[in-house]
Formats: structure tokens, C-alpha cells, sequence
């Protein structure tokens, strides 16, 4: 279907000739095609050639679809365009960037073909196409244009660029090493703010293992209850519960190590 956009006229007509021109001799059948595969603006303007004698209809609709829409100058302006006023890529965002090298090797090819390659192959347009790229591919782009200028002693085309962009699409899409994204699970920390590691932290049950802290309660055989029987207080040399030995009026002896408390 053509809407009237310049920009996709070539595509059209070339659609038009193979497909339709190439089947069948009959204007009659060939403008009912062309009014069938139009719309909007267009879609009327090929409809109001349907009243002329069928020969001279079809010549008639062609010659007005390309002077409305066919001029090499509307169609490169149309391409440009296109290009220049496209979304911004993201970072790493293959998907947006191989759609960006397919329009710039269709600009191309279209241009070259109605001999308009001129029209984007000039610093000012490929300036404002750079921008839409993400930070990193305009540094490494400006490597490439250093080293096209001062190395190469020559001008840089709209050719460099395109071939620049489908090189990079090209790496982003490898299906080896293409995904260079960190893992999400490395290095994730956890709602306190510690780090994840798998394995790294192991807790017990009690500050100490052989005293805790607590009353210890011990089953009695005897009586067939549970007798709560009371730790003695935690040394302050050892940091054990035990019974401290006194020397003196003011000196204890810690029981296990032996040394004054």
C-alpha cells in the first residue's frame, strides 16, 4: 500500500512494475490495481483518472503519482528525514539498532539508484543521525571518523557510516558473545544491605555453644519432670559460666585457665 509518503515511492513503483506491469498489458486492469493498492490523498487522486478513456487514464495516473511524490529531490528529503528524526537507541538495545542499519542501507541504495546520495552524504545530516546513537557508539564512531580524516587522508561518506552501524549491529547480535550484560544475580544484595553470596554465612544457635547464656533445663529422670537449674555467672577472664575460686578478699581465680579474675 503507498500513502503518499515519498520515502517509500521507490519500494512502490518497483512493486508496481514487477507485480502488476509484468502480469498483464490491459491499462484498464493496471490502473484498477494502482488505485486498489493506494490510500488516503493518493487513493483519490489515482481514483479521479478512473473516468479517462483507460489507455490515457493509466498514463495519466502514473505521470501525476510521480510528480506528486516521485521527484528525486522529495524522495532523498523524505529518506533524510526519516533518519534524522527517528527515537533515540538505548544502550545496547540490538533490536533498535539493526532496524536503524536497514534504513540507512535502504536510504542508500534508493539514493544511488535516482542519483541523490549527495542529499545525505554531507557532515550536517550525518551529524544530526550520529545523535540518535548511545553514548558509547558516538565516542567509537568518532574514533572511526578520526582515524577516516587524519590516517585515510579522505572525506568521510554516508557509505562509512553505514557500513560503521551494521558492523556494530552485527557484534551486538553474535550469538556467542553478543549479551555482555552483567548477571543480575552477581553481587545483588539482600533487603539488609549485605551482599548475596551463596554459601557465605552459616548461624548457630548461641553466642557460646558449650555455656549459652540461658537457663539450661534438663530433664529428671527421678521425678519425670524438667528441673531448671540455674548457670552460675559468666567469668569475666574466659567468658565461660563456672564457679570462680577465691584468693583473697577482693581476688578470684578463674577455674579453667588458672589465672587471677
Amino acid at each position: 500500500m503507498f500513502d503518499g509518503d515519498p520515502a517509500n515511492y521507490y519500494n512502490f513503483v518497483q512493486s508496481l512494475t514487477n507485480l502488476i506491469e509484468a502480469k498483464t498489458t490491459d491499462c484498464k486492469m493496471r490502473l484498477h490495481y494502482l488505485v486498489q493498492y493506494t490510500r488516503g490523498d493518493v487513493h483519490d487522486l489515482m481514483k479521479s483518472c478512473l473516468a479517462m478513456e483507460q489507455d490515457r487514464g493509466y498514463i495519466e495516473a502514473r505521470r501525476l503519482l510521480k510528480e506528486r511524490y516521485g521527484q528525486g529531490y522529495k524522495i532523498a528529503t523524505a529518506l533524510v528525514e526519516h533518519l534524522i528524526k527517528g527515537p533515540p537507541i538505548k544502550n545496547e538495545d540490538c533490536n533498535a539498532l539493526q532496524k536503524l542499519s536497514i534504513a540507512l542501507a535502504n536510504c542508500k541504495n534508493i539514493l544511488q539508484d535516482v542519483g541523490y546520495l549527495n542529499k545525505v552524504d554531507n557532515p550536517d545530516s550525518l551529524q544530526k543521525i550520529v545523535r540518535r546513537l548511545p553514548l558509547p557508539l558516538r565516542r567509537s564512531w568518532h574514533d572511526k571518523a578520526d582515524d577516516i580524516t587524519n590516517n585515510e587522508q579522505r572525506e568521510i561518506t554516508f557509505h562509512n557510516f553505514a557500513k560503521f552501524v551494521d558492523a556494530k549491529a552485527r557484534t551486538m547480535i553474535h550469538p556467542v558473545f553478543g549479551d555482555i550484560k552483567d548477571d543480575p544475580r552477581i553481587g545483588r544484595k539482600d533487603s539488609k544491605g549485605s551482599t548475596n553470596r551463596r554459601g557465605a554465612n552459616f548461624t548457630t544457635s548461641g553466642s557460646d555453644g558449650d555455656h549459652p547464656d540461658v537457663n539450661n533445663k534438663q530433664p529428671d529422670s527421678s521425678i519425670g519432670s524438667t528441673v531448671t537449674t540455674k548457670l552460675p555467672a559468666k567469668c569475666p577472664l574466659c567468658n565461660s559460666h563456672h564457679v570462680l575460686a577465691s584468693r583473697g578478699a577482693e581476688t578470684s581465680v578463674c577455674s579453667f585457665k588458672g589465672s587471677l579474675c
